[in-house]
């Protein structure tokens, strides 16, 4: 409900789009097409609901993302950049010993994202990657 409520007030559309009850989460005002990359970025990081609200962990996913989608970052790829988890760090939060995961990624979830922090990566690079390419198409 959030990303299609920025999506039209980015770009006006008055689509016949079937409306849910549920309210919308509040993260902020929309990025715009004038918005910088850093402020798209941070923008549906927030709205994904999974990542803590620091500048540390914003400043990440800034990094992780500086490039794409001209270097596209799949969520497998997300949950990789930094330092991997060791085998027995991995058991200890109930993943499989086979699971590529980074401190650092782990370290930017909050509680709702740290109970599966797998489908964490995926919300979270769907929603930035959806955001930056929307945000590049628009600018054109």
């Amino acid at each position: 409900m959030a990303i299609r409520d920025w999506l039209k007030r980015i770009i006006g559309s008055d689509g016949d789009a079937i409306e849910s009850n549920e309210p919308a989460q509040e993260v902020g005002p929309p990025a715009s097409i004038g918005s910088s990359r850093n402020e798209v970025i941070s923008y549906a990081v927030k709205l994904s609901t999974l990542v803590i609200d620091q500048p540390d962990a914003m400043a990440f996913y800034r990094t992780v993302f500086a490039d794409h989608p001209n270097q596209f970052v799949a969520y497998n790829d997300l949950r990789k950049q930094g330092n991997l988890l060791d085998k027995d760090e991995l058991k200890a939060i109930g993943l499989r010993t086979n699971v590529k995961m980074s401190a650092q990624f782990l370290a930017t979830l909050n509680e709702r994202g740290r109970n599966d922090p797998m489908e964490a990566a995926a919300v979270v690079g769907l929603t930035v990657s959806t955001a930056l390419c929307t945000w590049r198409d628009l600018k054109k």
